[in-house]
């Protein structure tokens, strides 16, 4: 404790306060130097700045993009001299317009701004190729509405309204943007109205105002921006769809009278309506509607009337569509009312057209008349139930009906077992539907029929041509040809399932041809004339007592097809009998070929006739191998002994099957010797072979003196290995 005590020195507040001076010192003195290090190490772009002149850019607006220095001379450091010369801009790396402002400063000027994203378009200031620095802002769109557009239903007031407008284009640069519309002090969101660009506002106000005010507003990251705008009461409302309620008070042939309930008819009071009618037939008939007379509506008590007049046909069905606004150029139109209703049916109003000469007689058929007209369209059929009348008269008694038979179609009648050779006929035709026959009738007279006279007024050699330019009908004169004044042609769509025939659901058609020589008859143009069947009938003045003879059809209408006769070429005939002749001696040269190779017989070994073929190829095959040594060894037998053991061997060879032996398998027979006969065998006659031979002839004779099979190989290469046994 002493010991320590000795070391301490005693504190003076002089020298306390000196140390902490010095200290100071020395801390100044650090904090210089670093501070002048720390400017000499400075960054010169942080002197470089660059920016737009304005903030919360939208669509249209002007601004300016400037870059500048805070000193000329860190400028001039960054660009090597030059100043405000040396610094330009780019944008998607192409050089903007810039203006020099002064020795350290350029801008660029847009006068007009286009939406776009933070992110998606930039600028650049630039010295010395080398960028300095880059300025990324976004420009908001802006509301430029032109298809905003309110309505409300005509119901209880308030009612609910709706108002759809299209945001901008470009809307999305900003993610989060919203609009809101403001009727009065109602504010409600506006919502998408699908995938597009529409947006719809719903809220409720008052029906009875006659002016609107609506504050459309858009909210996005920017200040917030909105529009403006006023619509009349005719601009938003909805009239009430027409027909509720509907009655019919009047219907007959040509007109009709509806009535239906309109409840708030006194909310139109001083208001003019518009209407839109409109008038429909079904089927189209291409008939023209503009005779029709559509009375105005008419206001009753609680009540609406609307007639129409002078429909142009009875028994069609008509469909009325009816639509009704305020009288102002962007008023909206009510919901369509649409009826639909019939006629009533009355009697046809004409007869079918019937030409003067449009009856056929077919040579082979005295007695058979055909009798052609122009059927009428459906429209005209002015009933259910349509049909054609036929009465038949004698030209001497008119008020004398024939009781023949008629089959009636829907372009002809076809009359049978009618003396036409003995009198003159007239033939009258009616229309015909549930109600009764039609007031009018067509009529045609078929003169008495001498046959020499009736064929000399009929057209001849009808024939199909080729024109100057398209296909076209020809025809000869009659033969008789005093009083003759003009031809008719007839055409009608042939029946897709017999061509002979006409199609019944299209009508025939004809035309007038003046007096010719060289007569032709070219249809008009989009007509293909192989579509139509095709008949001409001579016509002559009425001071002829005899008159037509009648329609002549092209050959193949009134019976089968004819074939044309093609003139053959005798080269053609030529080449096709010679072809004729060499396909029959090939054909004589096959046939004796199969008879020479059918007569080809196979003579088989001995055994080997009555053995299957195998075709199993696997198969090992059985051989029948006796050792030559036991052979040799064997004494001689009896003969009978002989045959029988020969008839074994036989048996045996008979019951073996002979399949194919593998090469690597197969292992050539023993050499055999034939057996010589010894000299003390005595052979025992036989009572069935009083004179056998020898065994030495008997083995002679014998191809194969063993008795056995040679196998051979099937393949050519023989065993190089082998040897043979003595």
């Amino acid at each position: 404790m002493t010991q320590m005590g000795r070391y301490r020195r005693p504190i003076n507040s002089t020298n306390l306060k000196f140390e902490m001076l010095r200290f100071v010192l020395v801390s100044v003195f650090v904090a210089s130097y670093c501070c002048s290090q720390c400017r000499g190490d400075d960054d010169p772009l942080d002197h470089i700045h660059f920016e737009p002149s304005r903030s919360n850019i939208r669509e249209g607006q002007a601004y300016n993009v400037t870059c500048w220095a805070d000193s000329l001379a860190a400028l001039n450091k960054l660009c090597d001299g030059g100043g405000a010369e040396r610094l330009y801009m780019q944008a998607n790396r192409l050089n903007l317009t810039v203006h020099i402002l002064n020795g350290s400063t350029i801008y660029h000027e847009v006068r007009s701004a286009q939406p776009k994203h933070e992110r998606a378009f930039g600028y650049e200031c630039l010295c010395n190729g080398k960028s300095l620095l880059s300025s990324y802002f976004r420009v908001g769109v802006r509301l430029q509405v032109d298809d905003f557009s309110c309505r409300f239903e005509e119901a209880e007031s308030p009612a609910t309204f709706t108002c759809s407008f299209s945001k901008p284009a470009l809307s999305d640069v900003v993610a989060k943007a919203n609009y809101t519309l403001q009727h009065n002090n109602q504010i409600v969101e506006c919502q998408p109205a699908g995938k597009g660009l529409q947006m719809q506002c719903i809220g409720r106000l008052d029906i009875f105002n006659e002016v609107y005010n609506f504050t459309l507003r858009l909210h996005d990251h920017l200040d917030e921006h909105f529009q403006r705008f006023q619509l009349r009461r005719e601009q938003m409302i909805v009239l009430e769809r027409p027909g509720s309620n509907l009655n019919v008070t009047s219907l007959n042939s040509s007109s009709i009278c509806l009535e239906w309930s309109a409840k708030r008819s006194t909310n139109h009071i001083g208001y003019t309506i518009e209407w839109s009618k409109q008038l429909l037939m079904l089927p189209p008939n291409g008939s023209s509607d503009s005779g029709v007379i559509w009375s105005d509506p008419e206001q009753l008590t609680n009540k609406e009337r609307l007639c129409l007049f002078r429909l142009p046909r009875p028994y069609q069905n008509y469909t009325i569509q009816l639509k009704r606004r305020y009288a102002y150029a962007s008023a909206h139109w009510s919901r369509t009312f649409v009826y639909s209703f019939c006629t009533h049916p009355e009697l046809p109003a004409r007869p079918p057209v019937v030409w003067p000469s449009g009856y056929h007689i077919d040579p082979k058929r005295p007695s058979e008349l055909h009798i052609y007209w122009q059927q009428l369209p459906q429209v005209e059929h002015n009933g259910p139930g349509f049909t054609y009348n036929v009465t038949i008269q004698k030209a001497r008694y008119p008020h004398e009906i024939i009781a023949a038979r008629v089959e009636i179609e829907s372009n002809r009648a076809i009359v049978r077992n009618l003396s036409l050779h003995s009198d003159s006929f007239t033939i009258i035709v009616l229309s015909q539907n549930s109600l009764g026959s039609s007031l009018q009738s067509s009529r045609i007279r078929i003169p008495r029929q001498q046959e020499s006279m009736q064929a000399r007024r009929v057209p001849k050699n009808l024939a199909i041509g080729t024109g100057e330019s398209r296909k076209q009908l020809t025809w000869e004169p009659p033969e008789e040809q005093k009083l003759l004044t003009s031809y008719t042609v007839y055409w009608c769509s042939w029946n897709t399932t017999d061509r002979s025939e006409c199609n019944a659901s299209v009508a025939l058609d004809s035309a007038e041809v003046e007096r010719c020589t060289q007569c032709q008859y070219e249809p008009s143009a989009g007509t293909l004339i192989d579509a139509f069947n095709w008949a001409v009938s001579a016509n002559y003045d009425a001071r002829d007592a005899i008159g037509s003879g009648g329609i002549r059809w092209l050959a193949w209408y009134h019976g089968p097809f004819t074939t044309a006769v093609v003139k053959s070429d005798p080269k053609q005939n030529l080449q096709g009998l010679v072809a004729l002749i060499i396909l029959g001696g090939f054909i004589y040269f096959l046939v004796q070929k199969y008879r020479y190779m059918s007569d080809i017989k196979v003579d088989l070994p001995v055994g080997l006739q009555s053995v299957p073929a195998l075709t199993i190829v696997e198969q090992e095959l059985p051989l029948l191998v006796v050792d030559q040594h036991q052979r040799q060894q064997q004494q001689p037998q009896p003969q009978q002994q002989l045959e029988e053991l020969q008839e074994e061997q036989t048996n045996f060879d008979s019951s073996v099957e002979y399949a194919a032996v593998r090469f690597e398998c197969f292992r050539p027979p023993d050499t055999l010797k034939a057996a010589q006969p010894m000299s003390d065998y005595v052979s025992t006659l036989s009572p069935l072979f009083p004179s056998a031979p020898p065994a030495a002839d008997l083995a002679a004779s014998l191809d194969n003196p063993s008795g056995y099979i040679c196998m051979q190989s099937i393949r050519p290469t023989q065993v190089t290995g082998y040897v043979s046994l003595p």
